[in-house]
């Protein structure tokens, strides 16, 4: 069976390669392709990524049990000549089954299938684990936010984080004082992967005085710095993560919720960017002047030498 991704552009405007079995992928049921070649269909699995709750926000990620149906589709149809995954938009889903199947197969040019994007590194692993292949660990990214404003801010900013589709995180949470709003807040939402660090004085100067507390209480192989009224889309640390593949600081656009702010093309925000644990080690935080943050990201680009990684998206909410 020869295997090949394609769009849904593709699927509907050109003829299949001979007899195949399609899998088609979309996030609702109106944006399934209608293949052109219907003649060439022998069979066909339609998979809808959608979810009727909030948790997602309208696209949840594949799971395995949407793994499990394309592995036994493909084992019942591997006797045909072609093999057709498509999906939405681009061909990201479609190489992420793709690569799965090549990995699967022990097949190690995989690597250079596997495309970056919404959810495709879930699907991938997903397929692994329902074939009951290990997949290699993802690394650990650390989150140091200041804990200022009333614990609703706090939950949102939890919310986005539990969303993100790289789920090997940790949100280091560290309080301007005592705090028992966020002390209640993270114990009602026992989620493991959130650490709480109370400290005995409050200090105020914009949460800079403990900011040095929080990156030294982060594990993670990178590591990234926000405050609390701020969330993430779900995609933020994959695509930062994939930036730095070749990068030692990534950085991202920023969205303003509040319009009062004006534009600046040129300033980094303390919160769109992610670097290698390595190099944060080397940049102690400046102090705690209004714009200590500020001079933090100075200094972290500085020592970063080039190798810094733009993505020209927003990927980052600042309230």
């Amino acid at each position: 069976m020869q295997v090949q991704a394609w769009s849904r552009q593709r699927i509907e405007e050109t003829a299949l390669p001979g007899p195949s079995a399609v899998i088609s992928m979309a996030d609702a049921p109106d944006q399934l392709a209608i293949v052109k070649d219907q003649v060439n269909v022998v069979a066909r699995l339609n998979l809808i990524f959608n979810d009727t709750t909030e948790e997602y926000l309208g696209v949840r990620p594949p799971t395995v049990e949407d793994a499990r149906q394309i592995l036994s589709f493909v084992n019942a149809w591997h006797h045909q000549p072609y093999l057709i995954i498509q999906c939405q938009i681009g061909v990201g889903r479609s190489q992420a089954v793709l690569a799965a199947l090549l990995k699967i197969n022990g097949q190690e040019h995989y690597k250079n299938v596997l495309a970056n994007g919404t959810y495709n590194r879930r699907l991938f692993k997903s397929l692994l684990i329902a074939a009951g292949a290990t997949p290699e660990p993802e690394p650990l990214v650390s989150i140091a936010v200041r804990i200022k404003y009333a614990p609703d801010r706090l939950n949102m900013f939890i919310l986005s984080m539990k969303r993100q589709r790289h789920e090997n995180w940790e949100l280091v949470a560290v309080t301007d004082g005592p705090n028992e709003g966020a002390a209640r807040l993270v114990t009602s939402m026992d989620e493991p992967r959130v650490r709480l660090i109370q400290t005995d004085k409050r200090l105020g100067r914009w949460g800079h005085p403990y900011r040095q507390l929080g990156l030294d209480a982060c594990r993670g192989e990178f590591i990234g710095v926000s405050n609390d009224d701020n969330y993430y889309v779900p995609g933020y640390i994959e695509q930062m993560l994939n930036a730095l593949a070749n990068a030692d600081v990534a950085m991202c656009q920023t969205l303003h919720s509040n319009v009062a702010w004006s534009v600046d093309r040129v300033g980094i925000d303390l919160g769109c960017w992610i670097a290698r644990a390595s190099l944060v080690r080397q940049v102690p935080w400046p102090g705690d002047e209004y714009t200590s943050d500020q001079d933090y990201m100075r200094s972290l680009v500085e020592a970063a030498k080039g190798r810094i990684a733009a993505i020209q998206k927003p990927l980052f909410i600042h309230n």
